[in-house]
């Protein structure tokens, strides 16, 4: 004879089984975004203190790479690329230096779980007039 009352064992681990992918992407990709924001706004301190210390003269040209390789995560060491310009080398009052920092968002986490490649990329753009430091 069948009974009225249904049997419910084994209905948690179904139950976890339906809610655990859905937990782990949401867990995985705020984890990601948390790296792809820290790794942005790493950079643009980076390319903040670089312009900043070469309008001043207290940073040599070839030592760039290497002040911007200290101060940004070490996973996007490798996956930036960099510029710089004047706008009037002849004449230091007038010159604004332009330090140009991108890295790709894929690139930007030590983890690629949910970032496709080329989907954006973070572009810090910093100009500073050249001054005399005293």
């Amino acid at each position: 004879m069948l009974s009225p009352v249904r049997d419910t064992r084994g209905s948690i681990a179904v139950e976890f089984a339906l809610i655990l992918p859905v937990f782990l992407l949401l867990m995985m990709g705020g984890l990601e975004l948390s790296f792809v924001l820290y790794t942005g706004s790493s950079i643009q301190n980076a390319a903040r203190s670089a312009v900043r210390q070469l309008a001043l003269g207290t940073l040599d040209r070839d030592d760039l790479k290497a002040s911007i390789d200290a101060a940004i995560p070490s996973w996007a060491v490798d996956a930036y690329t960099f510029s710089i310009s004047d706008s009037d080398p002849d004449d230091k009052s007038k010159n604004e230096i332009t330090v140009l920092l991108a890295v790709d968002a894929a690139q930007a986490a030590p983890i690629q779980f949910l970032t496709p490649d080329g989907l954006f990329d973070f572009t810090i753009k910093v100009v500073m007039k050249e001054e005399d430091y005293i």
